[in-house]
């Protein structure tokens, strides 16, 4: 409900101080939208896969950081989290846990026309970077 009543930003900055509250992980944030809101499913799947590829983290990278970082481009709204931490072998036939939730990340961005690229290297870190085509509500 923080995201339909503050918008992305604000229910981003509040969900990354209960994750330090909770975990004791820091997450930088760089927020560049200046407080632009978007269609309600776009902004849904954003805080989704965000919430999503920070669970990860705190779950297998080992890192007690991770940055974000939100912004628009001339045609996308895209997301990047990155953490330096365990990585992990993108396609190896059995990840840690279930892998669904990469899946459920990837099947989110699709239904609403966008794509997700998850990028990771063992001993370097993860990078998920989520775009979807801008469809500004007016």
């Amino acid at each position: 409900s923080s995201l339909d009543d503050l918008g992305l930003e604000a229910a981003f900055r509040s969900h990354f101080k209960w994750i330090e509250k909770n975990y004791g992980v820091i997450v930088e944030f760089i927020a560049e939208l200046h407080g632009t809101r978007y269609n309600n499913e776009v902004e849904t799947v954003f805080y989704r896969i965000c919430q999503e590829s920070i669970l990860n983290a705190l779950k297998y990278a080992g890192v007690d950081e991770i940055s974000v970082r939100l912004y628009e481009t001339e045609h996308y709204l895209e997301m990047v989290v990155v953490d330096k931490g365990q990585g992990f072998d993108v396609n190896a036939r059995d990840p840690k846990g279930t892998g669904l939730g990469l899946y459920g990340m990837k099947e989110r961005a699709e239904l609403v026309g966008g794509e997700l690229l998850i990028t990771s290297q063992l001993g370097k870190g993860t990078t998920v970077h989520l775009k979807i085509p801008t469809r500004r509500e007016e």
